[in-house]
């Protein structure tokens, strides 16, 4: 029981944190049937972002790979971050028939330029709760954070008022967390 009287439970705890991501944090909350566990992404904000933000590259991708264009730029982007690791591929892009497709754009240390503060506001940040991340066994892991659909931070909670503590967190990552992906 918390100070209230009021019975708090782990699933509150992730409203509250949702809540102020959304609210006060720049994130939009988005559906967790969209993370796509076997390529450890959400595509649909990883296309909406590249299409925004990129349009001539995005179109002369198009224009290579036809109708089957976001199919083989999420497979590439998918491949390069197992190969490269998330954070290179965030920092240096990926390159695609020519073409280098940015996945993110950092803050510019000035706000000299119009052109590179407009680039860093097409960043989406979004939120996801309770993603599924394990092919054969559907667990969840209970908050996922991404930058333009590429995860960047996973969180497990625990509710001090049941007794469980951040010990309890980081030996369920430890033990019930497999990293690698089948």
């Amino acid at each position: 029981m918390s100070k209230t009287g009021k019975r708090t439970r782990e699933l509150d705890f992730e409203v509250a944190i949702e809540a102020w991501l959304v609210g006060e944090g720049g994130y939009v909350k988005a559906d967790r049937g969209r993370f796509d566990a076997r390529l450890g992404l959400d595509a649909q904000t990883l296309l909406a972002f590249l299409k925004e933000s990129q349009a001539q590259t995005w179109r002369k991708l198009a224009s290579s790979y036809g109708a089957s264009v976001e199919q083989e730029v999420v497979k590439r982007i998918a491949s390069e971050c197992d190969a490269r690791g998330l954070l290179d591929v965030l920092r240096n892009g990926v390159r695609d028939r020519g073409q280098t497709l940015r996945l993110a754009y950092f803050r510019p240390p000035t706000s000299l330029n119009p052109d590179t503060e407009r680039r860093y506001g097409q960043n989406r940040l979004t939120v996801m709760r309770q993603v599924a991340y394990d092919l054969d066994s559907q667990r969840t892991i209970d908050m996922l954070l991404s930058l333009n659909g590429l995860p960047i931070a996973t969180v497990e909670l625990k509710n001090a008022f049941t007794g469980q503590r951040s010990i309890h967190a980081i030996k369920q990552y430890i033990k019930k967390r497999v990293p690698t992906r089948k």
